[in-house]
């Protein structure tokens, strides 16, 4: 999938197999090593091939298609508690309670999103999966300390909130290029 709000990718996709499979030249792999009701923390997948019924998350800055072949003789990763889960060799259809999030673009960019149930992903794929039933609808991707995708969730409740200055003054109208504080957060007004 082409992205454009990911800093230094253009492709991006998920990906599992029910054998390990060589990572290709140009291709990296990451996998979710946390996980909250925000934010996802991906780490890069060492070695040069990735493990049988791992899900993974794969970048490139090509927009040429890649092959993904078995892996021989590469050097498997050691991948120690990875959030996403995969449908390795089956699709996976969601059940309600699972939650389950689909690598998608939304209205907050890319991220990955609250899955519906009874909603069939195809084979080979991978979701992240979340312990806490109470986390958002969009869950934004942090590639070693830049938070990529979606940078927050805005709640409905904050594009309401009232714009205050540095100086604490409500305002009704922001100056384009000006700072102000919004919902408890600086923004530069666009």
């Amino acid at each position: 999938n082409t992205v454009s709000d990911v800093e230094g990718v253009s492709n991006l996709a998920t990906f599992s197999a029910p054998f390990a499979t060589v990572i290709p030249t140009g291709v990296k792999a990451y996998y979710v090593s946390t996980a909250d009701n925000t934010k996802a923390t991906m780490k890069a997948v060492e070695g040069e091939a990735i493990p049988a019924n791992e899900g993974v998350l794969l970048t490139s800055e090509s927009a040429e298609a890649v092959t993904m072949v078995p892996a021989t003789d590469e050097t498997l990763t050691t991948i120690t508690d990875n959030k996403l889960s995969n449908s390795a060799g089956a699709a996976k259809t969601i059940a309600e309670g699972d939650n389950a999030y689909i690598l998608a673009k939304g209205a907050d960019g890319t991220a990955f999103y609250k899955g519906k149930a009874n909603t069939t992903l195809g084979m080979n794929k991978a979701y992240l999966t979340l312990d806490a039933a109470s986390a958002g609808q969009a869950i934004s991707m942090n590639f070693g300390g830049n938070v990529t995708g979606i940078n927050q969730i805005v709640n409905a409740e904050q594009n309401n909130a009232p714009v205050y200055d540095l100086t604490g003054r409500r305002v009704v109208r922001t100056v384009k290029g000006g700072l102000y504080i919004k919902g408890g957060n600086k923004f530069i007004a666009r």
